[in-house]
Parts: C-alpha cells; sequence; structure tokens
C-alpha cells in the first residue's frame, strides 16, 4: 500500500535566490513543503498537513475495523 508521506525541505531561510533553490531542491518530489526550523516559516502549514495526514489515517483503520 501506498503510505502516507509528508516531504520536508528544511533551512529554505538560508538559500539566497530563494525561488531558484527550491526548485531545484524539490525538482521530482512529490509535494514538497518548504520549512525553516529557525524563522519557523512553514511550520504552521506542516502542523496543520500532519493533522490532516493522522486524521486520515485513523479514519482508515476505523474503516478496515467495522470492514471485519
Amino acid at each position: 500500500a501506498d503510505k502516507p508521506r509528508l516531504t520536508l525541505c528544511n533551512k529554505i531561510d538560508a538559500f539566497g535566490d530563494r525561488e531558484s533553490s527550491l526548485a531545484r531542491l524539490t525538482e521530482g518530489l512529490r509535494n514538497p513543503m518548504p520549512i525553516s526550523a529557525e524563522t519557523g516559516e512553514g511550520i504552521d502549514e506542516l502542523l496543520l498537513q500532519m493533522d490532516v495526514t493522522l486524521t486520515e489515517i485513523q479514519a482508515e483503520k476505523e474503516r478496515a475495523l467495522v470492514d471485519n
């Protein structure tokens, strides 16, 4: 089964030419999430996506229990 994944790209605060650097860094990645642990940029979005993903996993587990 395809397991849920969050692909994080940390240290986005360190990029000089940010747009170009992000484009190269995330090329070929599925839904990358740029974040900066130092500045906190992208952390709110990360936490929201984690909540959504975990809620979906829990719902799938509950459906599987009902189906069995």
